[in-house]
């Protein structure tokens, strides 16, 4: 039995010292990677002390594990609890503030799309032989030019699968100065002006907009938002101000990432709705309205954010750089 205790312990102290690395630290201020490490070492040492209990109750190292979960015990939960306060400052305050300080380049990537869009739109209601320019030939078939139907499911989902890429190239793509970003911007605008154009000159504007705005406004907000953070990336490269190129891309790297925290959410509330509520029965009118609904929250998250910024100011991550003439300065953009 001597031997089965050496052998457990030799195997797992070093996860137990670890746990009480945690203890002796600050793991309840460690924040939601420290609430995940002491989540997962808590469960690993509550096993260990069901294993000991079951093999060698009367042992020291029962006694020791004993101990030590319940040390852990407390300090897990209180950590849990601090973890999710962290979570919900994020989404109530560090979120929209960062959404107000990112507006500049969420609307220059708003204002590509819709010029790309406009353009492409008018072109093709002159002629609409002139979808094929803007978009795949088989795409445009199946919008119904030359006599054809559109089928709007199968068009409203992939026009949804395009703005994900949209979306995700938008962001990856700012650090090609931005350049990238810019040509998914345009080339996105051209595909939703076609399709306007195009839908729009056989079928009643109320019900092609019913399929697409109760789920858009969050999608378009979402792609807007993705591709502000390239164009923020591209434009931290092009002008880094006092600091190094290096340094300016992972600081616009850093608060880019945190904006994701809006981008993933939209676009998931955005597959839900197109997957549940878009194709259903509804009325015209009744997702119309809906999709005013969504508008209107994002203005109010907006405006929330408007309120976080002036009240406490924009966090932005911390960290120290490395100026043109060597030194190391901390970081307060």
């Amino acid at each position: 039995m001597q031997v089965l205790e050496d052998q457990f312990v030799r195997k797992r102290a070093e996860s137990w010292r670890t746990l009480e690395g945690l203890l002796v630290g600050r793991g309840s201020r460690a924040g939601f990677e420290g609430v995940r490490a002491l989540d997962a070492l808590y469960n690993a040492c509550s096993a260990d002390l069901s294993y000991a209990r079951t093999h060698f109750p009367q042992s020291e190292t029962c006694r020791y594990l004993n101990s030590l979960v319940s040390k852990a015990h407390g300090r897990y939960y209180a950590a849990k609890r601090g973890g999710m306060k962290e979570i919900g400052a994020f989404f109530t305050r560090t979120l929209p503030a960062l959404l107000v300080k990112n507006l500049p380049y969420t609307l220059a990537a708003l204002g590509l799309m819709l010029a790309a869009g406009v353009f492409s739109y008018i072109m093709v209601t002159l002629d609409q032989s002139n979808a094929g320019a803007f978009m795949p030939q088989d795409m445009v078939d199946r919008l119904g030019v030359g006599g054809g139907t559109w089928d709007s499911p199968v068009v409203s989902s992939e026009i949804m699968v395009n703005n994900l890429q949209v979306a995700v190239l938008g962001f990856a793509l700012g650090v090609t100065l931005g350049i990238g970003t810019v040509y998914v911007l345009v080339v996105n605008g051209f595909v939703l002006g076609t399709v306007s154009a195009v839908i729009l000159a056989q079928a009643p504007a109320d019900l092609y907009w019913s399929y697409i705005l109760p789920h858009g406004v969050f999608e378009l907000a979402a792609i807007f938002i993705a591709c502000g953070t390239g164009l923020r990336i591209g434009m931290s490269l092009l002008r880094p101000g006092r600091f190094r190129r290096a340094d300016s891309l992972m600081f616009a790297g850093r608060e880019s990432a945190m904006l994701l925290g809006a981008v993933v959410p939209l676009l998931i509330v955005a597959a839900v709705i197109e997957g549940f509520f878009t194709p259903s029965d509804a009325s015209p009118a009744v997702k119309l309205g809906f999709a005013a609904l969504t508008g209107a929250l994002m203005l109010a998250y907006y405006f929330w954010g408007v309120i976080s910024a002036s009240r406490a100011g924009v966090r932005s991550p911390r960290g120290s750089y490395r100026a043109r003439d060597g030194k190391s300065r901390p970081y307060t953009r």
